[in-house]
């Protein structure tokens, strides 16, 4: 998408922004990106920013920052976010009650859809089978003692 390109060229023509939506952190609203840059335009510390209006850790070293618009408000000034606080796709809402194994098989399908430096990721599938508390106990006691 859009991200990938911009990591890719290091920039992003005017017409591809067209009707480009995202979802902004935290409330995941839907809006429109305007601008993508290695600059934010702005002295803010968003790592603290976002740690003491959201609870969120965001890394320190951030150098992607999209401009956002969102409906309604066209005619103010964009809002200015770390990448790593944009989604591309919408969210997957999960409805409660159900069971986690359900939950885990949506979050992997929703991965399927992700990509990371223009490349699609892929899951394998890996068996495995689960380690006992008293062979771990005695592993450890073995190294300990051995």
């Amino acid at each position: 998408m859009l991200l990938s390109q911009f990591l890719y060229t290091g920039k992003v023509v005017g017409e591809e922004l067209e009707n480009n939506r995202c979802y902004a952190l935290p409330s995941t609203a839907e809006a429109r990106i305007c601008e993508i840059s290695s600059s934010p335009g702005c002295e803010l510390n968003f790592s603290s920013f976002w740690k003491s209006s959201y609870g969120y850790h965001i890394p320190n070293n951030i150098n992607v920052f999209i401009k956002v618009v969102f409906p309604g408000f066209q005619d103010r000034e964009p809002y200015v976010y770390p990448a790593c606080c944009i989604l591309q796709e919408a969210p997957i809402p999960l409805p409660r009650g159900r069971s986690h194994e359900h939950v885990c098989k949506n979050f992997l399908k929703s991965i399927e859809n992700w990509e990371l430096l223009g490349q699609k990721i892929s899951l394998q599938r890996v068996e495995h089978k689960p380690i006992g508390f008293e062979r771990i106990f005695n592993d450890y006691r073995r190294k300990k003692l051995g």
